[in-house]
């Protein structure tokens, strides 16, 4: 039984070891995405609707979180996603948006990552990723990603992992935030 246990604690830290560097060298991936523009976007929203890139030029800021449903650190993330789109929303001379991107996979359906953020009171937009999104995201193979972009649709930040609190996720905003 020892032995065993062993072999299992072994196996473990090995796995966790290897995602620690995994997430450190797509991150720099991710980072490469800086300056690049997201034009063509043309997504369908969780509810049927169409959001383009003409969506960024609402806000000085949106910020743009690509998750799924099955990710345990998305999801950990998503009251902190939820606690800023409500600051924001509530706060207009901010000018900040939140955007979700879900990634969707045999794991994550539309229809699940609706009921998922249905059943949990998740309210601000998120699309079903589209080409121009996908192009971004898949400088990064792993998520949770989000990205600042300014109004013309130009990545100013980047980010590989998880928040783990509303005020990490309000200072990464601040800082790219030209009136704040």
């Amino acid at each position: 039984m020892k032995k065993t246990a062993s072999i299992i604690l072994a196996a473990l830290l090995a796995l966790f070891s290897f995602t620690a560097a995994f997430a450190e060298i797509h991150t720099d991936s991710l980072n490469n995405t800086i300056g690049m523009t997201i034009s063509g976007m043309n997504a369908t929203d969780i509810h049927g609707g169409t959001v383009t890139d003409e969506f960024f030029g609402n806000a000085v800021v949106t910020v743009i979180n690509e998750w799924a449903t099955w990710c345990g650190p998305c999801v950990s993330e998503m009251p902190h996603f939820q606690t800023m789109h409500e600051y924001y929303s509530e706060t207009p001379e901010a000018d900040v948006q939140i955007l979700g991107s879900i990634y969707i996979s045999s794991s994550c359906t539309p229809q699940s990552a609706l009921q998922f953020l249905e059943s949990n009171g998740y309210t601000w937009t998120n699309v079903i990723e589209d080409d121009a999104l996908a192009t971004i995201f898949n400088n990064s193979n792993s998520i949770p990603n989000t990205i600042i972009v300014d109004r013309h649709g130009v990545i100013r930040d980047a980010l590989t992992g998880s928040f783990s609190s509303a005020s990490q996720l309000q200072n990464m905003i601040e800082t790219w935030h030209p009136y704040l």
